[in-house]
Formats: C-alpha cells, structure tokens, sequence
C-alpha cells in the first residue's frame, strides 16, 4: 500500500513538473522572426489583405531587431517602460515598421541610448496601421529577452 501511494505520488510530482516546463520555455518552432523574409512576404500581399496577415500574429512569439528612437515611460500591459523602434530592413521593402517595445526594467532602460540597434524576442500584442495605403504600421511587443548590438 505504501509504495502504491509513492508512486501516486511520483507520477502527481512528475506530472506538476511537466506543466511547469512547459510554460516556462518558448517552442522555437513557433518564433516568428520579423526579417527579410517576413518583410518580402508582406510587401507582396495586398494592401488590403496586410492586416489580416499581421492579425493572424497576434500573441505569438517574435525575434526582431530595430534602430532605438525614442524611449520613455508609459505604463500599458502591466510594464513601466517603452522603447519605440524603427526596423530598418522594412524599409527595404517600402514598409515602416515601428515597434513599440514594452518592459519593466528601470535598469535596462538605463542601459539604452538612442540610435542603438536593440535585437528583442517578445509577444506580439497589436498592430496599428498609421496610414490608408497600409504600409506603416506600430507593432506592440511585450518583452521578454533583449540584447543590445554593439558595432
């Protein structure tokens, strides 16, 4: 009877931990990288069909990098602080895309200085088109890791 309740127990244990790994750890497979590539790709959607295409990124993980124009404090998805960037490699695709980078850390925020290249992997939250021809738009991102690029 005492080792059935062990093994009970075990498994209950094993079964906590597995739930726990599970949340903790971003699957890569379902990273969206914000590059060429996605950039190419929705240069040669329809302007109409742009917002559809970033809607279906909603909530997912993404890795991206842009040039640091602005930051300051600004209290929304439960964060202090945002850091507005530009992504430079949209352009070449005649899009502007900001980025609105969310976070909480005073001490990160001291660490950044505009004009920085920040490389962020986050959630996407929202998007906001700025204009009707639907090629500028503001991306909302929680971070979740961030590292700055140092030339």
């Amino acid at each position: 009877m005492q080792t059935i309740k062990i093994k009970i127990l075990l498994i209950f244990f094993l079964m906590i931990l597995r739930q726990v790994n599970a949340h903790s750890e971003v699957n890569t497979d379902k990273i969206l990288y914000l590059n060429n590539n996605f950039y190419k790709k929705l240069s040669k959607i329809s302007s109409i069909e742009r917002d559809t295409f970033l809607t279906e990124n909603i909530k997912k993980f993404v890795l991206g990098k842009g040039k640091i124009i602005f930051i300051d404090k600004k209290n929304r998805y439960k964060r202090k602080f945002r850091v507005v960037l530009v992504d430079q490699n949209a352009s070449k695709f005649n899009l502007v895309i900001r980025y609105y980078i969310f976070f909480n850390s005073e001490l990160s925020v001291s660490m950044l200085s505009l004009n920085q290249i920040l490389e962020f992997q986050g959630q996407f939250m929202t998007l906001t088109p700025v204009n009707i021809n639907r090629n500028t738009f503001i991306i909302d991102i929680v971070l979740e890791k961030g590292s700055i690029i140092i030339k």
